[in-house]
């Protein structure tokens, strides 16, 4: 009886923190959205949020955050997310496709 609680408990928990996990990173995905240099607004509406994390598709989105745009600064990005109260850094990937 005490192994199944123990497990419902995990199963709960697990549950509970990816909930979490999914706010944030949807608060995320709405701060970049607000922060995003726009023009034809391509690139503000190309976050998604994924299972593995949040990206962004659009072909020029590494030269926006190289500072391309006069609208945003470089490594807004970075910078959005290191403002997000519910982050914090043990590492960084950056991939460019």
């Amino acid at each position: 009886m005490s192994l199944q609680i123990k497990m419902n408990l995990s199963k709960i928990l697990k549950t509970e923190a990816d909930k979490r996990v999914q706010r944030v990173k949807a608060r995320i995905v709405s701060n970049l959205r607000e922060n995003t240099p726009v023009d034809t607004g391509a690139a503000r509406d190309g976050w998604r949020v994924t299972d593995e994390g949040i990206t962004n598709d659009v072909p020029y989105i590494s030269d926006l955050n190289k500072g391309s745009s006069q609208q945003a600064p470089s490594n807004f990005i970075e910078q959005t997310i290191l403002n997000e109260k519910d982050v914090r850094v043990v590492g960084a990937i950056v991939q460019q496709k």
